[in-house]
């Protein structure tokens, strides 16, 4: 079963294969205030979401949250620099990574970081062992490359852009 929460401005959309009966087809946010929506959205839908019986919520963005899902819990970890080198950033944000990110951590089954740099910084700031920690760098798919002179000719027939054109 594929379950997922995708954010789009104001509302949050469940992506699910096999509809459930308590889980929400939507959430929506009820404040305009924009720390609310910055820094506690993942927190209002995981309280939202406890009763959905989903299998796996993944956080790809990394910002803390204060409860523990239902779900197991996978977040991406894409830096600490709000922690080591918090001059870089604002300080709201600074106080709420200090004061969130090590029960974000412990929380998480699975921890994604996008470099070894990262994946150390983890471990070295908040003792996670190595083992639930997957580095996953950040790359576009092999199939994002240069194209032969063949498969542009191809292309440009199969769209009917023959004559020379802008983009």
């Amino acid at each position: 079963e594929l379950n997922q929460i995708i954010r789009e401005d104001d509302t949050i959309h469940t992506i699910d294969w096999k509809r459930r009966e308590n889980c929400p087809n939507h959430i929506t946010i009820p404040n305009h205030f924009p720390f609310f929506k910055e820094f506690l959205w993942h927190t209002y839908c995981i309280k939202k979401i406890h009763d959905c019986d989903l299998d796996i919520l993944h956080n790809p963005s990394q910002i803390p949250i204060f409860l523990r899902p239902n779900a197991k819990y996978i977040v991406t970890i894409h830096d600490l620099t709000p922690i080591i080198q918090g001059r870089y950033h604002t300080i709201p944000l600074r106080i709420f990574s200090l004061l969130t990110m090590k029960k974000t951590l412990e929380y998480a089954k699975g921890i994604i970081a996008d470099s070894i740099t990262t994946k150390e910084d983890i471990i070295r700031i908040y003792d996670i062992p190595s083992d639930r920690i997957e580095v996953i760098y950040l790359a576009a798919d092999e199939s994002f490359r240069p194209l032969s002179a063949s498969e542009i000719d191809n292309f440009k027939e199969g769209y009917g852009l023959l004559n020379p054109f802008i983009l």
